[in-house]
C-alpha cells in the first residue's frame, strides 16, 4: 500500500511491478505523479493482482485501465474513481471485457 505517496515514482512501480510478481492487491491512489508506464509494467508482470486501486492518479489514461484488465485475469476489484485523464469509453471498455468487475471502491 503506497497510497498518498505524492513522489512515488514510476520506476518505483516498476521495480515493485518486477520483483513481487505475486502481487494481488496494490493501492496507488493519489500517487499523482504516476504514467501508464507504472500501470503497464503491473499489467505485464503481476497476473495473480486482485486489487487495485488507482483512484485520483490524474496521469494515468485509458492505455492504464485496459492494460490492467488484460493483464491480470483474476482482478476483482477496480478503482479509477477521479482518473481525470480516463475517458468513460474506456472504462465502459474494461467492464465489457471484465463484467466481472467492482467498480470503484469496495461497499463498507
Amino acid at each position: 500500500d503506497v497510497w498518498n505517496c505524492f513522489c512515488l515514482s514510476d520506476e518505483a512501480i516498476i521495480a515493485i511491478a518486477t520483483h513481487c510478481s505475486t502481487l494481488t492487491q496494490l493501492n496507488v491512489e493519489l500517487c499523482c505523479h504516476l504514467s501508464d508506464a507504472a500501470i503497464l509494467a503491473i499489467a505485464g508482470h503481476c497476473p495473480n493482482l486482485e486489487q487495485i486501486n488507482m483512484g485520483r492518479c490524474q496521469h494515468l489514461t485509458d492505455t492504464a485501465i485496459l492494460a490492467i484488465v488484460n493483464g491480470c485475469p483474476n482482478l476483482a476489484q477496480l478503482n479509477v474513481v477521479d482518473c481525470e485523464s480516463m475517458s468513460d469509453a474506456a472504462r465502459k471498455a474494461a467492464l465489457f471485457f471484465a463484467p466481472f468487475l467492482l467498480y470503484g471502491p469496495k461497499p463498507p
